[in-house]
């Protein structure tokens, strides 16, 4: 398994915690242009490890404190993340 590449790394910890999870947050800064990396590559970033569907479930539970016990729920998981702050999906 690959490990979490910059700025995704950074991405899941500052946004995606279970302690602070806020997509829209995510989805909000990047519009306003805050983040002070790559945007672009952000999202290609999400979309290949989606694709390949070689999520490294451990450290994305050790970045973000989830619990995931498969590639399924951490890719499920994470496409509601791209979803939201790269395809305007709704957010409850």
């Amino acid at each position: 398994m690959s490990s979490l590449p910059e700025p995704l790394k950074r991405t899941l910890d500052d946004f995606c915690h279970v302690e602070v999870y806020d997509p829209p947050k995510l989805r909000d800064w990047i519009r306003a242009g805050r983040m002070l990396f790559d945007v672009e590559l952000l999202e290609r970033q999400m979309d290949a490890l989606l694709e390949s569907r070689d999520l490294p479930v451990e450290e994305i539970n050790r970045v973000t404190s989830n619990e995931f016990e498969t590639v399924d729920e951490a890719a499920q998981w994470l496409a509601r993340i791209r979803n939201v702050v790269f395809r305007d999906e709704a957010w409850p």
